[in-house]
Formats: structure tokens, C-alpha cells, sequence
């Protein structure tokens, strides 16, 4: 989704946020990993619905403002289930 908003394909982004939606609606797995889909999912409405994702944020249980934190990063949610500690943004991997 964020290569869709670079390019300003906001129709695009938005037609994976649905297909996000509906797969959490018919999600049949671990509640843990539903709750962060659901997280995430908040997270990448915000730029089109503010105030609706800060609420949902909120319902969350979050007490932090959403609009404070980082962009959701597929590539480090998924290092850190495997437990591979997260880089910030302009952190690269010690050489040798």
C-alpha cells in the first residue's frame, strides 16, 4: 500500500484496505494476530479517515495518538515474529 500512495493511486490503496477488511471479517485464526491486522489495518486508514482511525485507535485500547507513529513496515513486522530486532528507518545492518 505505501508504493500505491507514492504513485497516487489512492484508488488502489484503498481497494487493498478493503480486501484487509474483508479478510479480517472472515478471520477464523488466533485472536493475537487478528487484533494486530486489525491495528494495522487503523494504522492505513489514517490518511484517508483521521478522526475515524484515531477513534477506532482509541477502541483499540491505544492511548497513544495514532498520527504520532511510525508507518506500518511489512518487511519489520515480519522480522520481529521471527525475532529479528526492528531497524529504524535509516539504520542498515553492521557489515561482516
Amino acid at each position: 500500500m505505501t508504493q500505491q500512495l507514492e504513485r497516487l493511486q489512492f484508488n488502489t490503496a484503498i481497494s487493498s484496505l478493503m480486501e484487509l477488511s474483508n479478510a479480517a471479517i472472515d478471520w477464523a485464526g488466533d485472536p493475537g494476530s487478528l487484533r494486530e491486522a486489525l491495528e494495522i489495518l487503523v494504522q492505513l486508514l489514517s490518511p484517508f479517515a483521521p478522526h475515524i482511525a484515531e477513534e477506532l485507535w482509541r477502541e483499540l485500547g491505544h492511548t497513544e495518538e495514532l498520527t504520532l507513529l511510525h508507518w506500518p513496515d511489512a518487511e519489520s513486522r515480519a522480522g520481529r515474529r521471527r525475532g529479528v530486532p526492528d531497524r529504524g528507518p535509516g539504520e542498515r545492518e553492521a557489515a561482516g
